[in-house]
């Protein structure tokens, strides 16, 4: 089994959060093996969501969890999604995001460090 996090959980985290359960059976196929969300880094307060019990607040848990493999990152900007995107493959995992601002302003950085850490952006 695959496990992921997801940073943030607005709009667009939010959505991913419930394809991935409402589609587990697609991504199963598609992957080759179950991918269970494992985690959802949030400031905010998420008590009452669907998804609050995988509510982290502290990347580093994400970060120094072995099992997490991948990182799909929902935050936008490049300030604090730059910093965990770069700690998330340096720790060693892949990463997905679709922040265009990130991967224009640190895309081949990004890149480079994924490379060197054999995983995947």
């Amino acid at each position: 089994m695959k496990k992921a996090a997801l940073l943030g959980c607005g709009v667009v985290g939010g959505g991913i959060a419930a394809i991935m359960q409402d589609n587990a059976a697609f991504l199963e196929k598609s992957v080759g093996e179950k991918v269970e969300l494992k985690y959802i880094l949030e400031k905010r307060d998420c008590s009452g969501e669907v998804y609050a019990d995988k509510i982290v607040t502290d990347f580093s848990i994400i970060e120094n969890d072995p099992e997490v493999e991948v990182v799909a990152e929902c935050i936008g900007g490049v300030g604090i999604a730059y910093e965990f995107v770069s700690r998330a493959l340096k720790a060693g995992k892949s990463v997905v995001t679709c922040n265009k601002q990130l991967i224009a302003e640190k895309g081949l950085e990004l890149l480079s460090l994924a490379k060197e850490k054999k995983v995947f952006l």
